[in-house]
């Protein structure tokens, strides 16, 4: 009872301040044919560079943002493969209604070629400056805050359809079994992500009582989320194994002690969209043996025609351990793996009620 009349009070204080909210109404449109810009990420930032306040714009090339408090701003608008645009000193006076237009150039944004030597590890921070490390990072978390701002748009005509299944593995990942796990219509997310303080904290891989493992996947969220920033380090390779793929590189940071995830982002080189994110499990032995060298996953990214990002692919992949002996001589090697996953499609069902598949991929020993 106690946290419902806290959460009550704090969402009568939200309404009190939002009546005399500052309102920034961002009108986006073609510099060249003055046609709307859809699904374009709006971000406004304080002159520290701190963001107060984002989203996409409607099919009009609209976005409206309420701001915190009066004073002057920095608005950018972004899109994948374009140059952004940014506009500082838009001034937005105490409880006033501003609206700005902004025309931006659909020029294409460029990756910076491959250098002959790898890029130097950014380590604790994000990758900033102008190398390709960083106009790769610029395009990645573009692609992912914008399929974080769609997911939680409410009104939506269009719709996904969900599949989701397990799949065992043997050692060398030939398929024994699949199974049906479910199937359903939504705009949730694919699969269940853990808070990233959390994973930042305690790592990737959770040891249960029973002698369980629940994995987690690194979503959309977790990725942009201050934590893992901080507990892992970017960079380029000398050489991409497909040049139509420029790859940025992932990996904790020295010193880290819980299971953790490294892998590679992959953009499309032509398009600058972001295109899928591999990962596998990182950790002492005793948590994910040496010898679980599949255990990992993918998440993959996918544009519609409508601007909206959403994940398309997914699959957690997950070792299966079998102990032999007993006391000292006791052993623990992979039997198997179990492979949770799914497929997202679009169709168009308005009116249809939202739906999440958030079932968390778990193995027993």
């Amino acid at each position: 009872m106690r946290h419902r009349f806290v959460l009550l009070a704090a969402l009568a204080m939200a309404f009190g301040t939002a009546v005399h909210a500052q309102v920034l109404r961002v009108e986006v449109r073609d510099s060249a044919t003055a046609e709307p810009m859809v699904r374009a990420l709006v971000s406004v930032t304080d002159a520290t560079g701190m963001a107060v306040s984002d989203g996409l714009t409607n099919d009009q090339g609209v976005l409206t943002l309420r701001l915190p408090r009066a004073g002057e701003w920095i608005v950018a608008v972004r899109r994948i493969g374009i140059a952004p645009r940014r506009v500082p000193g838009v001034r937005v006076d105490s409880a006033a209604s501003v609206t700005l237009p902004i025309r931006v150039a659909n020029v294409r944004l460029l990756l910076p070629t491959v250098s002959v030597r790898a890029s130097r590890n950014s380590c604790g921070t994000a990758p900033a400056g102008t190398d390709r490390a960083a106009t790769l990072w610029e395009q990645i978390t573009l692609a992912l805050r914008s399929s974080v701002l769609a997911r939680a748009e409410a009104s939506s005509a269009v719709t996904l359809r969900f599949t989701q299944r397990s799949r065992t593995l043997g050692t060398d990942l030939e398929e024994r079994s699949v199974e049906m796990l479910t199937q359903g219509i939504g705009m949730g997310r694919p699969y269940a992500a853990a808070d990233p303080d959390t994973l930042a904290l305690h790592g990737y891989v959770r040891v249960e009582a029973d002698g369980g493992r629940e994995y987690f996947a690194p979503d959309e969220v977790v990725l942009l989320s201050p934590g893992f920033v901080a507990t892992h380090c970017f960079d380029t390779p000398k050489k991409d194994v497909d040049p139509a793929l420029a790859e940025l590189r992932f990996r904790p940071v020295r010193g880290r002690s819980v299971p953790d995830v490294e892998g590679t982002a992959y953009v499309d080189t032509l398009s600058g969209e972001l295109r899928r994110i591999d990962f596998h499990y990182i950790a002492s032995t005793s948590v994910v043996p040496a010898s679980a060298q599949h255990a990992g996953g993918s998440v993959a990214l996918q544009r519609l025609t409508t601007g909206r990002w959403i994940v398309s692919n997914w699959y957690i992949r997950m070792p299966v351990f079998l102990r032999s002996g007993g006391g000292f001589d006791e052993r623990v090697v992979v039997n198997a793996y179990r492979e949770v996953g799914g497929m997202v499609e679009t169709i168009s069902i308005p009116g249809r009620p939202r739906a999440d598949s958030t079932a968390r991929p778990r193995v027993v020993p």
